[in-house]
């Protein structure tokens, strides 16, 4: 009979969610904004004690008008939405990543207590006629005392 030397005390909570941790998926819609306005599609802000992984998102357009890549409406994910600061490589996103009842998988983006973080859609150039934006930010929350020592954001 052989042993392991090897102990993986808790799966890498950036991958997987931890038994202590809460899943969170809000969604919505809002009426295509204005020529030259942006609207919140969705938001949520991360509960005091927690921190958050997000690892699903979805922004869709309903309607006509849209042509994905042309930039005639842009998407930002803001992980601190107070601040106006975009999670890294998610602004200016000019084609769905994914319907609301099938969000694409991400990676995993870190997020801090105390933060909101928000979907904002900008109508660039579209002709408003009824459309409508979809949104959803996926993840789960988890406490802050798992994080470990001397972990930097």
């Amino acid at each position: 009979m052989s042993s392991n030397p090897f102990t993986i005390a808790r799966l890498p909570f950036s991958n997987f969610m931890p038994p202590e941790g809460v899943e969170f998926r809000p969604h919505a819609y809002v009426a295509l904004p204005a020529i030259g306005v942006s609207a919140v599609v969705v938001k949520r802000q991360i509960p005091r004690g927690d921190n958050a992984i997000l690892n699903r998102l979805a922004n869709e357009f309903i309607g006509g008008g849209f042509q994905a890549g042309a930039g005639g409406v842009l998407w930002t994910l803001y992980i601190d939405y107070n601040e106006l600061v975009p999670a890294p490589n998610f602004q200016l996103i000019t084609a769905s990543l994914g319907s609301v009842n099938n969000p694409t998988i991400l990676n995993g983006i870190r997020c801090k207590e105390g933060l909101t973080v928000a979907l904002v859609v900008k109508n660039v150039s579209i002709v408003v006629a009824g459309q409508l934006i979809g949104g959803l930010i996926g993840g789960f929350d988890y406490p802050k005392s798992l994080e470990p020592q001397g972990l930097a954001f």
